[in-house]
């Protein structure tokens, strides 16, 4: 496996770079990162797993994580994954605003793209070139302007792309996904889902694993803490949060929500409000 990495004086910027197979311990783990994830994908093939539902992400890719937000990325082991990958703060958004450029229609939501020939090579010169400038860097506020100009380019650029068509492949997965995403707040359990969708309950768990490389109890967890952020952030206590997000318990909210992102309800809820 290929690794290069280089940051900022500060941190708050980072860019690293990967080529080789994945190893199967270091995929398919659910994740939540504190910093946005822009990713360039030249070879490989994954799987995207969160609250919006499952993507098939094919080579030649580009995709965009919001910080803070669940996934599950599972990477196809056995084929050779290269991509560029840059890792920016809030912070290092706040202070390109102060700057004169504004990313918020860039970052207003997280996507996966496949991208034509002609937008891939665009889009990798400015990859590379915040490679180059990172990788050189003199620490200076300049630099850090630099790689921010690059990065604000690509980012609109990607925020304005169509994806690709792709072929779906026809799966009722799909329908189990979306019955999840607006049933997640009840006291939903496998042989339920099974019985609604005329399967048994080995198969439903055996073909979701399949399908989205995450377990089914997985993605509703995903799934209840994405909601259970968002009532967060709009105020909410965090014990109505956890009855309204479909967990047993206040207590087992707490600690599955602190698993995840790192941080209990409590913390998280008050990031946002100092924010």
């Amino acid at each position: 496996m290929i690794m290069e990495s280089y940051r900022n004086a500060s941190g708050s910027i980072a860019i690293d770079y990967k080529k080789g197979y994945v190893l199967e311990e270091n995929t398919n783990k659910i994740r939540c990162y504190p910093c946005y994830q822009f990713l360039l994908i030249k070879e490989g093939r994954s799987t995207y797993t969160d609250s919006e539902g499952v993507t098939k992400v094919p080579e030649r890719s580009l995709i965009l994580v919001k910080a803070q937000e669940v996934h599950n990325p599972h990477t196809d082991t056995a084929h050779l994954y290269e991509r560029y990958r840059i890792s920016f703060s809030p912070e290092f958004a706040k202070e390109l605003l102060q700057e004169g450029f504004s990313l918020d229609a860039a970052l207003a939501r997280s996507y996966k793209k496949p991208l034509n020939d002609a937008d891939f090579a665009e889009l990798l010169v400015y990859f590379e070139g915040i490679f180059s400038l990172l990788k050189g860097q003199t620490g200076s506020k300049d630099q850090r302007l630099a790689c921010g100009a690059r990065l604000i380019a690509a980012l609109l650029r990607g925020a304005e792309l169509t994806p690709r068509r792709q072929d779906v492949e026809e799966n009722y997965i799909a329908d189990v996904v979306a019955y999840i995403k607006g049933n997640y707040a009840t006291h939903l359990t496998a042989e339920q889902i099974a019985s609604r969708f005329f399967v048994s309950r080995g198969k439903l768990i055996y073909d979701f694993k399949a399908w989205a490389k995450m377990s089914l109890l997985e993605y509703l967890t995903v799934t209840r803490v994405e909601a259970a952020k968002a009532l967060l952030a709009r105020g909410y206590a965090v014990v109505a949060v956890a009855e309204q997000c479909g967990f047993s318990t206040s207590s087992y909210f707490i600690k599955v929500f602190s698993r995840i992102t790192g941080v209990t309800p409590l913390k998280y809820q008050r990031q946002l409000q100092r924010q």
